[in-house]
């Protein structure tokens, strides 16, 4: 599954048509690795290194791609799964969703860039507090605390997530691209970087069509139609 992540992201990332990101699973959105494929042995050393490498890419190119990512969560996000669904700009939770740390349960550390994301969506307090004990998160409580936007029945996710991610799409994405990296960005900057940082992706916005297709729809007092550039 990790291979063919990679190869969608890549193609999300190289495929100027595509201009938003929908990740949801069949019945249950990803437990995590099949736990079958390891021994408890010295070859496992080899097999999670590659596996969380190929993972690590795929989460490397699907962000790099710049464009709005809603993931829809039916059923378990644990592991890596867990990791996945929040990588999501827009996240949303079936009311049947059940997100888990899942890695003390096999005495692992984590991957998927879950420690990267945690104190930044919840703080370093509350992000402990989930790794270190491990207790499942209903869907309402992660909504609560910032892990999730929003939560919808079961039965209305599939056409929920894809209503989303066709209005993200039809935004202005080079405009929305720019605002994510800002955000995700001030992260690791002062004040007057930041600041820099703005006047640089405001420099950029400005000179694109859809910012004049945006201008001439405001005077109009029409919707603009945006098409990504």
């Amino acid at each position: 599954m990790v291979e063919e992540l990679l190869d969608v992201a890549v193609h999300c990332n190289t495929d100027d048509d595509i201009r938003a990101i929908a990740i949801t699973g069949a019945d249950h959105f990803c437990a995590g690795a099949d736990l079958r494929l390891f021994e408890g042995g010295d070859a496992d050393r080899t097999a999670l290194r590659r596996l969380a490498g190929t993972l690590h890419e795929a989460i490397r190119e699907l962000n790099a791609a710049g464009l709005p990512i809603v993931t829809g969560v039916s059923g378990v996000a644990a592991g890596a799964g867990f990791g996945i669904a929040l990588h999501g700009d827009i996240v949303v939770l079936a009311d049947d969703a059940r997100l888990e740390f899942a890695y003390p349960r096999i005495g692992l550390a984590a991957d998927a860039g879950t420690t990267y994301l945690l104190p930044r969506l919840v703080g370093l307090r509350k992000s402990l507090d989930i790794a270190l004990r491990n207790d499942p998160i209903g869907p309402e409580e992660a909504v609560d605390m910032g892990l999730a936007t929003e939560t919808v029945p079961a039965a209305d996710l599939g056409d929920h997530v894809e209503s989303v991610a066709h209005d993200l799409a039809s935004g202005p994405t080079a405009a929305f691209a720019e605002t994510r990296r800002l955000l995700y960005g001030s992260f690791h900057n002062g004040l007057d970087e930041q600041l820099a940082a703005e006047q640089d992706a405001m420099d950029r916005a400005v000179r694109t069509e859809d910012f004049r297709r945006g201008l001439a729809a405001f005077f109009d007092e029409r919707d603009a139609s945006f098409e990504g550039n």
